[in-house]
C-alpha cells in the first residue's frame, strides 16, 4: 500500500512498478515499465484496473515515470491466475489498483521534487463526510534533453515531456453507503533526431505523443438484511500518434536519397457499466452475482488505410462461497460473455478450493476457463520490426482467445514468518499475429497456441518492527 511504497528502492515516480516487480511470478523483462507479464502471459493479456478504470498503458517513454501517481494509490491486488468469475476480460492476470479515499479530518498537501518532475497533491475535506483530492505531476521543460558532443560524427537530440493529473471526489452516508468520482489523464511526448553530420548519408526523426484519459463513478449501497450492492460506470481511452522520417544516401551515389515516411495513429477505448450484489443465505454460504455491459472501440490509421472496429458485449457472473467445514471451503463460479458482434455465448466455469489440513498450513487449488475479446496483436514488418495494435475479436480475422488455468499452492504461516510455493499451468489458443509485407502492402495472418508452467516461491519474515 501507499504507506510502505515510499520505502521501496527505486524512483518514487514509478511506485507501482517498484511494488509489482518484487512479487513472485511477475516478470518485467529488461526492467521495462510498459507492461507486466504474469505467469507467462503475453502483452495485452494482463488487465490493469484503477478505481474501476481499465488502463491500457501504465508506463511512459521514460522508464522512471509510471502512468499512475503514487500519491493517489492506496492498495494493489495482483491476481496471477486461477481467479474466480467476478474478474474477467483477460486470459492472463489482473492488477487491481484502489485509489486513496482521502483524509476527512483536515486539509493536507504533499509535494515531491526530484531531478525529473514535480509531484503534488491537495486534500480538501468538504464537510465531515466528503473529501476532494487533487494530484498533479509535471516534468521540467527538458526532462530528457540530450545533445551530442561536437567531436562526434553523428549528432542527436532527445526531448521528452510528461504531465498527468488526478481528481477524486469521495464520501459516505449515514447508512454506510459510499461513493466516489475518479478522473485521470496523462500526456507523454517524446521526439528525437539522429543525423550523420560528417558524411550526411543518413538522418532520422521520430516523434510520438501518447494521451490516456479515464474516469469512473462508483456507488455502494448497504442493505440492512439483503447484503450490499455496488454500481460502477467507467470509461477510458488511449491514443498514440507516432511519425517517423528516414533519409538514406548511397555513399557512391549521394544525389539520389531514399526517403521513408510514416505516420501512424493507434487508439483504443472502453466504456463499461457494472452492477454487483453480495449477500448471505446462511452463516456458511454467501453469494456474489453481477452483470454488465462493455463497449470497446479501436482505431488504426496510417498512410494507406483507416481501420475502425466497435463492439458491445453483455456479461454476467455468479459465484458461491461455501464453507463445508472449518478445514474445507469451496468457491464455484461461472462467467458468461455474449459479444453482440459475434452473437455467441461463451460460458466460463471456474472453481477455487481451500484446504486447511493442519494448523498454520493451507492448500489452494484453482481451475477455470477464460476468454478475451479485446486483443493486442503484434504486427511485424518485412524488416523484422514490430509494434502492437489493439483489435476486437470477430472470430474471423481475429479469433477469441481461450485460456485455461490450473493452479495449486501450499503455504505455511506462523507468527512472523510466511513460506509459500505455488505452481501453475496455463494454456492459450487462437493467438494471432500479423505480418505486413512492404511490397504488396498486404497483411498476412498467422495463428498459434501457447503453454506456460512454473513454480513460485515466497518467503517473508518479520523481524521486530521491520
Amino acid at each position: 500500500n501507499s504507506k510502505v511504497a515510499q520505502f521501496l528502492p527505486g524512483n518514487r515516480s514509478n511506485t507501482i512498478f517498484n511494488i509489482l516487480r518484487l512479487q513472485p511470478g511477475v516478470l518485467a523483462a529488461g526492467e521495462q515499465t510498459n507492461d507486466y507479464l504474469l505467469w507467462g502471459s503475453y502483452k495485452g493479456q494482463t488487465q490493469i484496473i484503477f478505481d474501476g478504470i481499465t488502463l491500457f498503458n501504465i508506463g511512459s517513454t521514460n522508464d522512471n515515470i509510471g502512468a499512475i501517481n503514487p500519491f493517489i494509490t492506496k492498495d494493489i491486488e495482483v491476481f496471477k491466475g486461477g481467479y474466480n468469475a467476478q474478474l474477467g476480460d483477460r486470459t492472463g492476470g489482473v492488477v487491481n489498483i484502489t485509489g486513496s479515499m482521502g483524509q476527512y479530518e483536515k486539509i493536507g498537501t504533499q509535494v515531491s521534487i526530484d531531478n525529473q518532475l514535480t509531484n503534488g497533491s491537495v486534500n480538501v475535506p468538504l464537510g465531515k463526510k466528503n473529501v476532494l483530492q487533487l494530484m498533479f505531476r509535471k516534468s521540467y521543460f527538458d526532462l530528457m534533453d540530450v545533445k551530442s558532443d561536437k567531436k562526434y560524427d553523428n549528432s542527436y537530440t532527445i526531448d521528452q515531456k510528461f504531465t498527468d493529473a488526478n481528481i477524486k471526489l469521495s464520501g459516505f452516508g449515514d447508512n454506510g453507503d459510499q461513493y466516489y468520482i475518479s478522473l485521470l489523464g496523462n500526456k507523454d511526448d517524446v521526439a528525437y533526431d539522429v543525423t550523420d553530420k560528417k558524411n550526411k548519408l543518413f538522418s532520422r526523426y521520430h516523434k510520438s505523443d501518447q494521451e490516456q484519459t479515464g474516469g469512473s463513478v462508483y456507488y455502494g449501497k448497504s442493505w440492512k438484511r439483503a447484503g450490499n450492492t455496488s454500481f460502477t460506470l467507467a470509461h477510458s481511452n488511449l491514443t498514440i500518434n507516432s511519425s517517423d522520417s528516414h533519409q538514406y544516401k548511397d555513399s557512391l551515389n549521394t544525389s539520389q536519397p531514399t526517403l521513408l515516411n510514416s505516420i501512424v495513429t493507434n487508439g483504443v477505448s472502453e466504456s463499461s457499466m457494472k452492477i454487483n450484489h453480495h449477500f448471505s443465505t446462511s452463516r456458511k454460504q454467501t453469494w456474489l452475482l453481477g452483470m454488465g455491459l462493455v463497449n470497446n472501440e479501436t482505431t488504426f490509421v496510417d498512410e494507406t488505410k483507416l481501420a475502425k472496429t466497435n463492439s458491445n458485449r453483455i456479461n454476467g457472473f455468479l459465484k458461491n462461497d461455501i464453507s463445508v467445514s472449518k478445514k474445507i471451503s469451496v468457491e464455484p463460479g461461472v462467467r458468461v460473455d455474449i459479444p453482440l458482434n459475434i452473437k455467441k455465448i461463451y460460458i466460463q466455469p471456474r472453481i477455487n478450493i481451500t484446504l486447511k489440513p493442519f494448523q498454520y498450513w493451507k492448500v489452494n487449488l484453482a481451475a477455470g476457463i477464460y476468454n478475451q475479446f479485446l486483443v493486442e496483436n503484434p504486427i511485424f514488418d518485412s524488416n523484422g520490426n514490430n509494434y502492437n495494435n489493439w483489435g476486437i475479436s470477430d472470430e474471423k480475422l481475429i479469433p477469441v482467445i481461450k485460456g485455461v488455468h490450473y493452479i495449486s499452492g501450499i503455504s505455511y504461516s506462523k507468527n512472523d514468518i510466511t513460506i509459500s510455493a505455488e505452481g501453475f499451468y496455463k494454456t492459450n489458443n487462437s493467438l494471432s499475429r500479423f505480418i505486413n509485407d512492404a511490397n504488396s502492402l498486404d497483411l498476412t495472418f498467422t495463428y498459434g497456441e501457447s503453454r506456460s508452467l512454473g513454480l513460485d516461491f515466497f518467503i517473508k519474515n518479520k523481524i521486530k518492527k521491520h
